[in-house]
């Protein structure tokens, strides 16, 4: 008979009583661990830096506070009222006023101190030397600024929807109030993200922090107001096309504004031998090509065709801001850039200008600003072929033409688009052109960095608009005899007026002045732009031929059999 020892018996039983049993939320942590493997360690680490900061922690239990003391007060000073009276957008404003701050102050300026304290630490130079790329560290910071409006939208997001209850909103302000206030913080956390990334290495990075910091109580401010001016009198009308045109507009500016600014941040953390400036290039037309759209649009909703004047004007403005950064690249490109070239004939005559350097960037502005003009005629060959349907229905109709007369007074003549475009295209020729020649020239003494481009742009568009001002101002003779040819180097009065007010009656002259000089300036930069057109594309070395051969085939996938009866198929 056998005997069974009763301490053995007991440690046995605990063990089997301890096993874990295998349930759903057992294999769902499971997955969460492997998940959270796949995730970019700079969301991780900044995730853990920041909801362990003491900032985070301090910012969070305040905002926690004003929210909890805020539903006591306004309950309190509503009263008996709060029954019957729609007192919700009251409240609603106050809990918005409580949850800007966080968003739209702590989040980007966070952003803006996590990225330059890297630099001016040395700990970026750490990060590149990784597997991780520029795109890969700056959208995990992005992310874990994400993670961050998540826990404070997480905290208030009740008091919001407790305010639906009060009466007097619509779930559709409450959504799109929040929807708004967390786009402008990301699109202001990718600001902070670019100042940080431009942030001067050896030097206090004070003045950038403090003109960060004004912008940022600047945006509360205006936003605030928006949010007011929408709370108290919006009345969203959902059913309504121009709510949703307005809401088309808001997300297309949204997506290019932050498409540019990541671009743009991008391009300053990429090492020189990379490819700064395609992507950004790319972008930069898909912004003008989405704004044009939208002028295009509101030309023929509203039949008013001097839109195409302040599409003109606007895209000058754009595309000298932008030719002020274009300009003032490298014109050398690295072997690793120049692997990427283009070879066809049609590659090299599209493709080539989204290529780095000063003489590329000089006419990509210039192209893209033709491209503008040409663009302004499509609406407005179709808008005139309607008025003329138009005209012809009424005098069939036995109307009369004089309704669509009337509106065909007011439409513009050919020249009347041609000249201000003519006019907006030589301004940018010769002021990009002469600061391009002016870099260039700097380029033999200093080193050429982000800001200089800036300032010697900067410097003589004030030099050319302001001296003949200040002649004109000073000159008793001419001082109260408005626009004069005089103005001529005077770019900013000279497109407002073209533009917005009226054209000069010696148009012509202006025109034939000003393209003048615009081809004289740029014969003198033809020189530079021909020699980065002939660089063309080079072979990569053996070696690194070699390792991508190597990496390749580590990563190939075996061919198998494809059907069960190929060879080797299993049956």
């Amino acid at each position: 008979m056998t005997t069974i020892d009763p301490p053995q018996d007991a440690e046995l039983l605990a063990e089997l009583v301890t096993l874990p049993v295998d349930t759903g939320w057992d294999r769902f942590e499971a997955w969460l661990v492997k998940a959270s493997d796949r995730l970019n360690p700079i969301l991780v680490k900044e995730a853990r830096q920041a909801l362990r900061s003491r900032q985070f922690v301090i910012t969070f239990l305040l905002m926690l506070a004003a929210g909890w003391l805020w539903s006591i007060v306004g309950l309190a000073s509503i009263g008996p009222s709060v029954y019957y009276a729609a007192e919700g957008p009251r409240m609603l404003f106050v809990y918005h006023l409580i949850l800007s701050f966080p968003l739209l102050v702590v989040a980007p300026y966070s952003a803006f101190h996590s990225l330059s304290s890297e630099r001016q630490d040395r700990t970026y130079e750490l990060l590149s030397i990784t597997a991780l790329g520029a795109r890969q560290i700056l959208s995990g910071k992005m992310c874990a600024i994400l993670l961050q409006m998540m826990v404070y939208l997480s905290a208030i997001f009740p008091c919001l929807a407790f305010t639906y209850l009060l009466r007097g909103l619509d779930i559709f302000t409450i959504v799109l109030v929040v929807s708004y206030t967390c786009l402008l913080s990301l699109a202001l956390s990718a600001t902070g993200l670019l100042l940080g990334a431009i942030a001067p290495l050896r030097q206090r990075h004070i003045g950038v922090s403090v003109v960060l910091a004004i912008a940022l109580f600047a945006a509360l401010f205006f936003e605030n107001l928006v949010i007011f001016q929408l709370v108290y009198y919006g009345g969203l009308a959902v059913v309504t096309s121009e709510f949703w045109i307005i809401q088309w507009g808001v997300a297309s500016l949204f997506a290019n504004y932050f498409a540019i600014v990541f671009l743009a941040a991008r391009s300053q953390l990429l090492t020189v031998s990379e490819n700064r400036s395609t992507a950004l290039r790319w972008a930069l037309v898909a912004a003008q090509l989405t704004f044009v759209s939208w002028m295009a649009f509101a030309v023929i909703a509203s039949g008013e065709p001097e839109v195409l004047l302040g599409m003109i004007y606007f895209s000058t403005v754009f595309w000298y801001v932008c030719g002020m950064f274009l300009t003032g690249e490298a014109g050398n490109l690295s072997p690793r850039v120049k692997r990427d070239l283009p070879q066809s004939a049609l590659g090299r005559m599209f493709v080539t200008w989204f290529t780095p350097g000063p003489g590329t960037g000089y006419m990509f502005a210039l192209s893209n600003m033709l491209a503008v003009t040409l663009l302004a005629f499509l609406p407005y060959r179709w808008i005139g072929a309607q008025l003329r349907n138009t005209v012809s229905a009424n005098a069939g109709a036995g109307l009369g033409p004089n309704v669509a007369f009337g509106a065909m007074q007011t439409w513009l003549s050919p020249s009347e688009i041609l000249g201000p475009a003519a006019v907006a295209i030589a301004y940018l020729a010769i002021y990009l052109g002469i600061g391009a020649l002016v870099i260039r020239w700097l380029r033999r003494y200093v080193e050429v960095k982000l800001a200089l481009p800036v300032v010697v742009n900067v410097l003589l568009m004030m030099f050319g608009s302001l001296t003949p001002w200040v002649i004109q101002m000073t000159s008793p003779a001419i001082r109260n005899s408005g626009w004069t040819m005089l103005q001529a180097p005077n770019a900013v009065w000279t497109l407002a007026e073209i533009c917005f007010d009226k054209p000069p009656l010696d148009m012509a002259a202006l025109v034939l002045l000003l393209w003048g000089v615009a081809i004289v300036v740029w014969l003198l930069n033809l020189r530079p732009l021909l020699d980065e057109l002939r660089q063309v594309r080079v072979a990569p070395p053996q070696r690194v031929q070699a390792e991508e051969a190597a990496l390749a085939a580590e990563h190939a996938v075996p061919e198998g059999p494809k059907s069960p009866w190929d060879e080797g198929a299993e049956l």
